[in-house]
């Protein structure tokens, strides 16, 4: 019977031990990082991927360590208790850690409680998976989406974007400017009720849209309509909105040249004032370059000296005789 016995022994510590070392072999054979750990904070095993995702010499030196000092910020440590007491589990709590050489790195825990038959927390188990590389990608397009944000809301000129259907998506503070209409009046709206109100310029602005919607481009000097009814100079932009390889909408920008436009004209009536003054002169008046070349020659120059202005304009003064 002894022997007998002995035998059962032996069989089942062979058994234990294969299962033990299959537990290990599985435990130290998956790629994320697995632990267990007393309510306290103390390590009570951990595999592979953890040591080296920690940047630990060796698992004993890892072991010595109480999770409590690895976390940067010592609330999140106390968040995560709180949860797994209330709750008895957690997935994806995020958290930077410190490495063994002190950077930081960030941390995604999924984990549960273990409790005896009494309902008494032996421990915790759980996985952590380094998302540092997600994370600083993430805060890479945060930065991104501020930097692009800043453009869109401080530019100088009235940035717009729409649909596939025409529809404002975003009205930037210079576009309320412009055209009157607070952002919120404006999204969701067609775009060219809003700023092509005139009947004048209605079929224009819907064949920009139109052009731009099909993956054209336009570019141009027109006008547009503000809410109350006035009309304003503007230089048009439009593109189409294409993102990662998909056309999602459009976006156009409208410079105010109303200030332009009425420096232009006042100077197009200036010119034309002196030309009448030039052309309708009771005197000859003649100008020169600095080469001494006729440069205007006016009527009353052509009837007091005989030169045509054809005849004159371009010659050496000296050389005509008056």
């Amino acid at each position: 019977y002894r022997e007998h016995l002995e035998e059962l022994v032996e069989e089942r510590t062979a058994e234990l031990r294969e299962s033990e070392e299959r537990y290990r072999s599985l435990f130290d054979g998956v790629p994320v990082g697995l632990y267990r750990t007393t309510p306290t904070g103390d390590l009570l095993d951990i595999n592979q991927a953890l040591v080296q995702m920690f940047g630990y010499p060796s698992r004993d030196d890892a072991l010595a360590v109480e999770t409590t000092g690895l976390y940067v910020d010592p609330e999140d440590r106390e968040r995560w208790r709180r949860v797994m007491e209330r709750e008895g589990m957690m997935r994806g709590f995020e958290a930077r850690f410190y490495r063994h050489d002190g950077t930081i790195m960030w941390v995604s825990d999924t984990a549960r409680t273990v409790r005896d038959e009494q309902g008494q927390v032996l421990h915790y188990e759980g996985s952590l998976e380094d998302i540092t590389q997600r994370k600083e990608f993430e805060e890479e397009i945060r930065r991104q989406k501020d930097y692009f944000e800043a453009l869109f809301v401080n530019s100088p000129v009235a940035v717009v974007t729409g649909d596939l259907e025409a529809k404002v998506s975003s009205w930037n503070p210079m576009a309320e400017t412009l055209f009157g209409y607070t952002q919120e009046e404006a999204i969701g709206v067609d775009l060219d009720e809003l700023v092509a109100a005139d009947d004048s310029l209605r079929e224009e602005a819907v064949g920009y849209t139109d052009q731009v919607r099909n993956m054209g481009r336009e570019q141009s000097t027109t006008k547009r309509t503000r809410k109350d009814g006035s009309l304003v100079d503007v230089e048009l932009l439009a593109l189409p909105l294409v993102l990662a390889g998909e056309r999602v909408g459009f976006y156009a920008m409208y410079h105010d040249i109303s200030e332009r436009k009425a420096i232009e004209l006042e100077l197009r009536r200036q010119k034309e004032y002196y030309e009448a003054l030039f052309v309708n002169s009771p005197a000859a008046v003649v100008t020169v370059n600095r080469e001494g070349k006729v440069v205007s020659w006016n009527p009353r120059a052509e009837q007091l000296f005989g030169y045509t202005q054809d005849e004159a304009i371009g010659q050496d003064l000296s050389l005509i005789h008056i």
